[in-house]
């Protein structure tokens, strides 16, 4: 399975006919779904640090006095 449509799917931007292709493919093979499986948890880790940083930075723009 391609790489950038398996992104694609994980982030919410697969078209229909992509997420029934990805759908498919997972279905064909139990190991695809553990891939896929771990990706997704690859995905939501890279989302939680993205939101921690950005908190991070917001909470320092905010107490910061000048």
């Amino acid at each position: 399975m391609d790489q950038e449509l398996l992104n694609k799917y994980l982030s919410g931007n697969a078209s229909t006919e992509e997420k029934k292709q990805v759908i498919a493919w997972v279905k064909s093979d139990t190991a695809h779904k553990t891939k896929l499986l771990s990706m997704r948890k690859l995905y939501d880790i890279s989302l939680w640090q993205i939101e921690e940083s950005e908190l991070s930075g917001n909470l320092r723009t905010f107490w910061s006095i000048e």
